[in-house]
């Protein structure tokens, strides 16, 4: 599953992963907890800025927007190109509910490709 959040250049040692809460943004500086949720699986980073310098000292990740399928082609050319690839999962058995919630919706809104 992809999530286009917000694009970052990360990069992480392949055998590492982290895990934190996942906050979504409902208005302003106000968000609700999702599930716990883990980075993994990344690819071979091709340059750019460590994920260690951006979740280093962090234990939640915040989304704030997503973004339409149909806008990724006049979005990210205005980007640096993306350096890495990872794959955002639930913690545990019991993040997997409110995470495949989640999904659904994302797919449901056309903000998320298989």
């Amino acid at each position: 599953m992809c999530f286009f959040v917000t694009l970052l250049t990360i990069y992480r040692r392949r055998d590492t992963k982290w895990s934190g809460t996942l906050f979504n943004s409902v208005s302003g500086k106000d968000a609700e907890k999702l599930c716990e949720v883990t980075i993994q699986d990344h690819t071979p980073a091709r340059g750019g800025m460590k994920l260690d310098l951006f979740l280093q000292k962090s234990d939640s990740i915040r989304l704030r927007k997503f973004h339409d399928l149909a806008d990724l082609d006049l979005l990210l050319p205005s980007f640096q190109n993306i350096a890495q690839f990872a794959s955002l999962v639930p913690c545990e058995e019991k993040d997997g509910e409110a995470f495949g919630i989640m999904q659904k919706y994302l797919f449901h809104k056309e903000k998320v490709r298989a």
